[in-house]
C-alpha cells in the first residue's frame, strides 16, 4: 500500500515538473502574446488638449484617457458618478452637492481634494457659454476636503447630466494647473485618468502612458462609466491626415486602429481576414449659419437655403453609402427616446427650388458671395459642402468655399468676418439646450429672445413631461427661425486589426479595457 502511494506520488511530481519546466504554461504564453502598444491613426491635430476650451471630437477622444470628471454617461445616457462617490440633488433641483472619492491621485502624485474640483469646475463654467446661460453667477464651493456644492438661483432638473454630457468635457484637473492656465490653455496635462500624458509632438504623433496608480471604480464599464483596465503600457495617436495613408498603415501593421477612413475603403476592410470595420454614430450633420454679420442674419435667406436643400442627394454625397447616414428631423437622436421629437417636420428635405427662389427675393438677395468653410480631414463635411454649394447654385447664389485644415478652421468659425455657414456634425448631448449652437456665444451666435426664453423653461421644468413639452415648441420654433439646419445623423468608419479586442465606441473610441495580442 505504501509503495503503491510512494508511486503515485512520484508520478504526481513528474507530471508537475513537466508542467513548470521546460516550455510555457497556457498562462504564460497568454500572457506573453500581449502586445503592450496600442497604436492609433487619427485624421487631424487636435487644436489643443485642453478640454475646457474646446468642443472639437478629436480632443476630446485623447482628453478623456488623460482626464476624469465627477460624473459621467453610460451606455444608457444615464448619469454615474466618477470622481464623486455620490450626488445629493435638492428636492427643488437648486442645490448639487458632490462627495467625492477619497485616495484618488493626480499624475503628480497630488491627491484629488475638493480644492481641485471647485477651480476646474469654475474654469469650466467660465469657459463654456451654454453652461453659463444655465447656471448665472452660481459657482462651485468647497464644504470639506470631499465635498463640493453649487446652489442655483432656478432649479435645472438635469444638471448633472449638463456636467456628464457637455461637448466641452469637464475635467479635473489641479489646482495649481488651472491657477497657471494660459488664455490658449492649460500649460501642462494633469488629470486623475487611467493614462497620463507624456509628449505631444507636432504633426507627429501623442504619446499617453499607463497610470500605475490610476484607481478604478468597481462596477461594470458601461458606456463612459465604470470599470477601467488597463492591458496596454502605452497608447500612441499618430497623427495622419491622408485618409489613404491611415489605411496603408492599417493593412501594413503600422497602426493597430485607423480613425475616420473612407467610406469607399468599407468592401476592401470587410474582406482582408486581419481587419475588421466598426461603424460609429459621429452625429447629427449640421449646417451652422453665421447669424451675426453678413447674408445669413438674414431669416429669410436662412429659410431659402432650407427649402431648397435635397437632403437626400447631400447624406448621399456625405456618407456615399446608406451604411453611414441616416435621415430624420429630431434634433436629438432616435436612441433618446425621452427628448426624441418629430415637431416642424414639414420644414425638413423640402426640395423646392420655387419656394426657395422667392424667399431669396424677399430677403433681398442681390449676387452677394456666400462663403463656406471646410477641411477634407473630415471627408463627410467636405463631401456634404460640395453637394450644397452646387444646390445652391442652382438656385442663383454665388457661392465660394474656403478649405482649411481641421485646426485653422475651428479657429475661422469663431470669426464671423471669415465665413457665412459650415457643416458640421455634433455628438449626442443628454438635453437639448445643451446644444453648443443655441448659444449666443458660440459660433454662429444664436441670439434669439424665443429660443432663450424656451431654454430656461425646458432647464426649469420639475418633470421630463413637462420639459419635453416645452422641448417639442422649441425644435417647431427652431425649425422655422434656423439657428441651424439638422440634414440628419452620420456615422463614421473606423478600421482595427482584429489583434485589438474589447474595442467599444460611445461619443467616440473607448481604449481603457482594450487588449492587443502581439
Amino acid at each position: 500500500m505504501k509503495k503503491n502511494l510512494l508511486f503515485m506520488i512520484l508520478i504526481l511530481a513528474f507530471v508537475l515538473s513537466g508542467c513548470s519546466s521546460g516550455g510555457e504554461s497556457a498562462t504564460d504564453s497568454n500572457v506573453k502574446k500581449q502586445a503592450t502598444e496600442l497604436k492609433v491613426a487619427i485624421n487631424a491635430q487636435p487644436n489643443t488638449l485642453d478640454p475646457h476650451i474646446t468642443t472639437a471630437g478629436i480632443t476630446r477622444d485623447i482628453s478623456r484617457n488623460i482626464y476624469e470628471q465627477l460624473v459621467v454617461l453610460n451606455d444608457k445616457y444615464e448619469v454615474v458618478p466618477e470622481l464623486a462617490e455620490k450626488v445629493e440633488q435638492s428636492g427643488d433641483n437648486k442645490k448639487f452637492t458632490f462627495i467625492l472619492r477619497k485616495g484618488v491621485k493626480f499624475h503628480n502624485g497630488k491627491e484629488l481634494t475638493a480644492d481641485d474640483v471647485v477651480a476646474s469646475m469654475n474654469r469650466w463654467i467660465d469657459n463654456f457659454g451654454t453652461i453659463q446661460s444655465v447656471v448665472g453667477d452660481a459657482r462651485f464651493k468647497k464644504v470639506d476636503d470631499y465635498k463640493v456644492e453649487i446652489q442655483l438661483s432656478k432649479g435645472v432638473l438635469e444638471f448633472q447630466s449638463m456636467i456628464a454630457g457637455a461637448k466641452q468635457l469637464a475635467s479635473i484637473m489641479p489646482e495649481e494647473v488651472i491657477n497657471n492656465a494660459a488664455a490658449n490653455g492649460v500649460t501642462e496635462t494633469i488629470g486623475t485618468g487611467p493614462f497620463s500624458f507624456i509628449e505631444w509632438k507636432s504633426e507627429q504623433y501623442i504619446h499617453l502612458k499607463k497610470f500605475k496608480d490610476y484607481q478604478s471604480i468597481d462596477i461594470p464599464s458601461q458606456g463612459l462609466a465604470g470599470t477601467k483596465e488597463l492591458f496596454i503600457n502605452n497608447l500612441y495617436f499618430y497623427i495622419v491626415t491622408d485618409a489613404s495613408t491611415r489605411l496603408a498603415g492599417l493593412q501594413t501593421g503600422e497602426y493597430h486602429i485607423a480613425r475616420s477612413l473612407s467610406y469607399d475603403d468599407f468592401d476592401m476592410i470587410e474582406n482582408n481576414s486581419d481587419l475588421a470595420s466598426e461603424s460609429e454614430l459621429l452625429g447629427d450633420l449640421t449646417i451652422v449659419y453665421n447669424k451675426k454679420t453678413g447674408l445669413m442674419a438674414n431669416q429669410k435667406m436662412r429659410q431659402a437655403i432650407n427649402a431648397t436643400l435635397d437632403i437626400d442627394e447631400i447624406m448621399m454625397g456625405a456618407g456615399t453609402n446608406e451604411k453611414f447616414y441616416r435621415m430624420g428631423s429630431s434634433y436629438m437622436f432616435e436612441e433618446q427616446e425621452a427628448w426624441f421629437s418629430e415637431s416642424g417636420s414639414e420644414h425638413y428635405n423640402q426640395k423646392n427650388e420655387k419656394i426657395a427662389k422667392q424667399l431669396l427675393k424677399e430677403a433681398g438677395y442681390n449676387g452677394e458671395e456666400l462663403v463656406m468653410v471646410t477641411n477634407k480631414e473630415y471627408p463627410q463635411f467636405y463631401n456634404a459642402t460640395i453637394v450644397i454649394k452646387d444646390q445652391l447654385e442652382r438656385i442663383g447664389v454665388k457661392v465660394r468655399i474656403d478649405v482649411y485644415d481641421w485646426a485653422t478652421q475651428l479657429e475661422i468659425e469663431n470669426d464671423p468676418d471669415k465665413f457665412d455657414l459650415y457643416v458640421m456634425s455634433y455628438s449626442p448631448v443628454t438635453t437639448p439646450t445643451s446644444y453648443l449652437y443655441l448659444s449666443p456665444t458660440y459660433s454662429g451666435w444664436t441670439d434669439d429672445k424665443k429660443i432663450s426664453k424656451l431654454m430656461v423653461k425646458i432647464d426649469n421644468e420639475t418633470t421630463r413631461e413637462d420639459a419635453k413639452a416645452a422641448w417639442d415648441e422649441l425644435q417647431g420654433n427652431m425649425w422655422e427661425s434656423l439657428p441651424i439646419t439638422s440634414l440628419g445623423d452620420i456615422y463614421t468608419l473606423t478600421g482595427r486589426s482584429k489583434k485589438v479586442s474589447n474595442l467599444e465606441f460611445f461619443q467616440g473610441p473607448i481604449f481603457w479595457n482594450v487588449k492587443v495580442t502581439e
